[in-house]
């Protein structure tokens, strides 16, 4: 019974797809297009959660500039981005979709470029947490943090270092 339902939810995933990363919104999310279609889609990066960070945007001259913040902002909150920027950027990547459900209208999925598994490596370089809640069975990303966090890099790096998920739920009750 349990695998006939595998199966089916399998059914449902859309097969891997390269595309061309076009922005890079923090350390866990990013926009890419499709070669031939006219619009972006928004991928959450599988199985991780970066630290947090809080932007503004304004007009200057016709353009959008992003203004930092650094209230709101979580320590390696840019650094995270930034990494994910080095990684991605510009490059063609494969996206591989995780579950068909979406998640705040994004794509769930892992993501490949030059053969490394993006989403391993911001786990590995101390760039975001492991997000056991998603990826409960996913031990090489769990592999992935007990090196990062025993080698003290990134976040790991920060003495009490707070989850995002954390940090979330704090500021979402002083706002309450």
């Amino acid at each position: 019974m349990i695998t006939t339902i595998a199966l089916i939810i399998l059914a449902f995933v859309p097969p891997p797809f390269e595309a061309t990363v076009t922005d890079v919104h923090d350390g866990d999310t990013i926009k890419v297009t499709v070669a031939g279609e006219p619009d972006k889609i928004e991928i959450r990066l599988y199985g991780i959660d970066s630290p947090e960070i809080k932007t503004s945007t304004k007009t200057v001259d016709g353009k959008r500039v992003e203004t930092k913040y650094d209230k709101g902002t979580q320590p390696y909150g840019f650094t995270a981005r930034a990494k994910l920027s080095q990684l991605v950027y510009g490059k063609k990547v494969t996206v591989i979709t995780e579950t068909n459900a979406k998640t705040f209208g994004r794509i769930v999925a892992r993501i490949k470029c030059d053969g490394v598994d993006i989403n391993t490596k911001m786990v590995e370089t101390g760039m975001a947490w492991w997000y056991e809640a998603y990826a409960k069975h996913d031990t090489e990303l769990q592999s992935a943090q007990i090196k990062a966090k025993s080698a003290k890099l990134g976040v790991w790096s920060v003495p009490d270092a707070i989850a995002p998920w954390e940090f979330r739920k704090q500021k979402k009750a002083v706002t309450k």
